[in-house]
């Protein structure tokens, strides 16, 4: 623990949100102060009931490998519980079908596991887990009306209440995160006080996500647990996803971006499911029976908040949804709000000795918490179609290459294997241009290329044999291309000397 200068008083942090974020931060700061309180607007949930400030609850929620390893660090056994209790853990490629720019992802046993838990019931175990750490306590009904600063205006000192019930109250705290969600007041809060709202990052996406509960009949024919049918391309923006809860239950989400949406009407809602770009998930829902009422949610953008650039008082950080909020059907949020806690951590371990750790804490946690939302940031820019689109050269190169990775992971295990870690935001995406795997990338580029090639008046052209995974290396691919050009011309045949001239093209971009 460590003291003010100006006192002995216990210091003391302050969260304002119990979100799954605020919950985690709360867990991170009780290892670093005397006391921790989470402050809540929302009056405390019963068991199995759904918090009132999460609109969004009823849809369908995936906390993805590296949020759930994050929880199992700062609550160990976590995942064991989640296992007793029934959650079903699955193999993220293994018993995922994922159907991804116009092909099948390969299903393989990975290794890799996660587990299918909602929201709302993620809340409700790390709230349990909270609520027994002898210094931590979360105050419900107490919404913040204002921040307290110290004479220069220059740190936080507290905040001040408004339970909600119409009664004011003031509390001291050292440190101040705010964990409220998208609609974070914090931006109106520092401009009260005379500092700059922090600059907003905004990618329109219109999305609308419709959700209903269903019980699936068993089906020889559905060997996943997890599917996902994602847009095709922007111009087809639609797509859905199948996520398991306990026993045969499943969440059934539709989406569509820029303002296109599933009916909440049963008949509606299936019609729907048929013009995606895969008819898999309206199959499975053939012969299924609706067991909830279908809801609809909307996210009208992609928002990230520049506090990383942001003249701020010392002694406040802001995490999670307050932060950055990201394309909800990519299933980065939990994860990316756990990612953020985790580094708040590091920083903080390494702060212990200093006599004053929280100094210069907010500049070095918002840089390192916006590094964090590239990757979600980014990946959520490529669904929509808005990544790269009018950006720098560099920018539409980057894009070619993802969309290049996407495709190659369709026909290569180890490419899908490395885009999947980097999904799950447990490795960054310059891991995918290591060469190894670029070299790979291409080669089932170039393969792919070939294969599109029309095929009308060649006579003694033939494809190079299929090429499996290292028996050839980019040079030899090469030399096969020319040397199947040299046949064409010898045939005698323009279109094939053309066509073989584009795949060489397409071979070496």
């Amino acid at each position: 623990m460590f003291r003010s200068s100006a006192s002995e008083r216990p210091r003391r942090a302050v969260v304002l949100g119990a979100s799954v974020a605020g919950l985690l931060a709360a867990r991170v700061l009780s290892e670093h102060f005397d006391r921790v309180l989470v402050l809540e607007r929302d009056p405390a949930p019963q068991t199995g009931q759904k918090r009132r400030g999460v609109p969004h609850a009823h849809q369908s929620h995936l906390c993805l490998r590296s949020g759930l390893q994050v929880i199992e660090e700062l609550f160990p056994g976590f995942l064991g519980e989640l296992a007793v209790a029934g959650f079903e853990s699955y193999d993220v490629a293994g018993d995922v079908a994922w159907w991804h720019r116009g092909e099948w992802k390969p299903r393989f046993t990975s290794g890799l596991r996660a587990y299918a838990i909602g929201r709302s019931d993620l809340e409700e175990r790390l709230r349990r887990r909270v609520v027994a750490i002898p210094n931590l306590r979360i105050l419900w009904d107490r919404a913040v009306a204002g921040l307290d600063l110290d004479e220069t205006g220059s740190r936080v000192v507290g905040v001040t209440l408004d339970d909600v019930r119409g009664e004011w109250g003031r509390i001291e705290a050292d440190l101040v995160v705010d964990a409220t969600g998208v609609g974070s007041r914090l931006p109106r809060l520092l401009a009260e006080q005379g500092f700059e709202s922090p600059q907003e990052e905004r990618v329109a996406i219109g999305l609308s996500c419709t959700t209903g509960i269903f019980e699936l009949p068993a089906s020889a024919a559905r060997d996943w647990r997890v599917l996902f049918v994602p847009p095709s391309s922007p111009r087809l923006a639609r797509g859905g996803t199948v996520l398991p809860l306990r026993g045969e239950r499943f969440s059934v989400t539709l989406y569509g971006y820029r303002g296109d949406r599933a009916s909440t009407q049963e008949a509606a809602f299936r019609i729907f499911a048929v013009t995606l770009g895969h008819p898999e998930l309206a199959h499975a829902l053939e012969g299924a029976r609706l067991v909830s009422a279908i809801r609809r949610a909307s996210v009208p953008a992609q928002i990230r908040r520049r506090y990383d650039r942001a003249r701020l008082p010392e002694g406040l950080l802001v995490i999670g949804e307050a932060l950055c909020r990201v394309d909800p059907a990519s299933a980065h949020g939990m994860s990316l709000g756990a990612i953020e806690a985790r580094s708040l951590a590091r920083l903080l371990r390494r702060r212990r000795n200093r006599r004053d750790p929280v100094r210069g804490l907010g500049r070095a946690y918002h840089r390192a918490a916006f590094e964090a939302t590239e990757t979600p940031w980014a990946l959520g820019r490529t669904v929509t179609g808005s990544a790269g689109a009018g950006g720098s050269w560099w920018a539409r190169v980057e894009t070619a290459y993802r969309r290049a990775v996407e495709s190659s992971a369709a026909r290569d295990r180890s490419v899908h294997a490395a885009y999947l870690r980097v999904w799950h935001l447990e490795r960054p995406p310059i891991s995918l241009c290591s060469p190894n795997l670029a070299a790979r990338v291409l080669l089932r580029s170039a393969q792919a290329a070939w294969q599109r090639l029309p095929r009308r008046g060649w006579t003694e052209l033939t494809a190079p044999p299929a090429l499996g995974g290292d028996a050839f290396a980019a040079q030899g691919s090469r030399r096969q291309l020319a040397g199947s050009m040299r046949d064409a011309r010898r045939a005698g045949s323009a279109a094939a000397s053309k066509a073989v001239s584009a795949s060489t093209a397409a071979h070496s971009a």
